[in-house]
């Protein structure tokens, strides 16, 4: 026998050793393949989520705590600005996107949401454009750091011009039911309207 013998026990022993590597490395690989795989569906979900998002009519605009905010970029652009606004004061004053009262009513609304935890629902006018937004709001979902607000914005400017029309519509139909009402008291002969009875 030669000086570098080994033993079958010591075989025996590195094969179980190398063994149990591979079958580690084996099972290291296969649930990092998962870990992978289940990573990937996370990023296709949350970017669908956020095209839904953008696809939507409601643009969020996260009010923090200290004032700061986060918007998307669409919003800036229904604002009327090229970008959004950094802080809560943005929002109006001399080069603000809101009128200055709206700005302030908006404010206020957000700091009473932060003080009382409930939502708050206003219109507001946009400084540069004519359009009317809808503005919903309230503490922000969990997740979010404390004292939040989310805020979602919607165009209300087709919906505020149709209701308009409605509105002076009924205003019209009602002077036209007034006008024959007053005809027809002022006949001299009587009337009778026959109603689908007959």
């Amino acid at each position: 026998m030669g000086s570098l013998e080994i033993s079958r026990q010591a075989l025996a022993l590195i094969a179980l050793v190398c063994g149990l590597w591979l079958a580690i490395g084996l099972w290291a690989t296969l649930r990092a393949s998962r870990h992978t795989r289940g990573a990937r569906q996370i990023e296709v979900d949350a970017l669908r989520s956020r095209a839904l998002l953008e696809a939507g009519p409601a643009m969020p605009l996260l009010i923090h705590a200290d004032g700061s905010l986060e918007a998307p970029q669409r919003l800036a652009h229904a604002l009327g600005l090229a970008l959004p606004p950094s802080r809560l004061e943005g929002l109006s004053g001399g080069e603000g996107a809101l009128t200055e009262e709206d700005g302030e009513t908006f404010a206020s609304l957000v700091q009473a949401s932060v003080a009382t935890g409930g939502p708050f629902t206003m219109r507001a006018r946009a400084r540069s454009s004519a359009r009317l937004l809808r503005i919903q709001g309230g503490p922000a979902p969990a997740g979010y750091p404390p004292r939040s607000v989310l805020a979602w914005f919607t165009d209300a400017t087709e919906a505020e011009e149709q209701m308009g029309a409605l509105r002076d519509d009924g205003v019209r139909l009602t002077s036209a039911l007034d006008a024959l009402s007053a005809l027809v008291e002022a006949a001299p002969f009587p009337m009778w309207h026959r109603g689908p009875d007959l």
